[in-house]
């Protein structure tokens, strides 16, 4: 669980960093949810580290063809850009409170395929600041939902229990950390 914690919490300064690189304004906008995430996620990974917990044997490897077509590199090099033109279609034509949907969706292939668009637009200015962040607080959303799916079908259900409630911690820092931002 360690682990898998510790490789979630890298994609919060990975986002701050597509964010700097695509748009300043979007990643001022979003740098103390994000660090916020990034010390719970610290934190987790640290109280995870101390805690007491049974020691598992290594589970016996397969040798296998390394050329092997890996499904989900595969996945995003089609699907990411056709979830980066139907993001720009949904707000061209359903106008641009209306593409959660489509955060949520690309949020399932990878965050960034979500996040730079909605920088890059509003770096155009075709897109408003609380749009851009409903995107980039949407889109984690789907890579949640994706990774407990994963999660539940290849290990335990114990162990997408626990997945679930490590996102759902860092959904409500997140956005705990973003309405206090909001009053400040």
């Amino acid at each position: 669980m360690r682990a898998f914690v510790i490789a979630n919490t890298v994609q919060f300064p990975r986002t701050f960093l597509i964010l700097i690189a695509v748009s300043p304004e979007l990643a001022r906008a979003c740098v103390w949810p994000l660090a916020a995430m990034l010390a719970c996620g610290v934190l987790l990974a640290e109280i995870l580290r101390r805690w007491p917990h049974k020691r598992i044997e290594a589970v016996p490897m397969a040798s296998g063809n390394p050329f092997r077509i890996n499904a989900r590199a595969a996945l995003r090099r089609h699907v990411s850009p056709r979830v980066v033109f139907l993001s720009k279609w949904a707000t061209a034509t359903l106008a641009t409170g209306r593409s959660t949907g489509t955060s949520l969706l690309g949020g399932l292939v990878d965050v960034s395929t979500v996040i730079a668009p909605a920088a890059e637009m509003l770096r155009k200015q075709t897109l408003p600041l609380a749009t851009a962040e409903n995107r980039g607080a949407t889109s984690p959303g789907g890579d949640a939902v994706q990774k407990v799916l994963v999660a539940l079908m290849a290990g335990t259900r114990e162990f997408a229990w626990r997945v679930t409630a490590a996102f759902a911690l860092w959904g409500a820092v997140g956005i705990g950390t973003w309405f206090i931002c909001l009053k400040i």
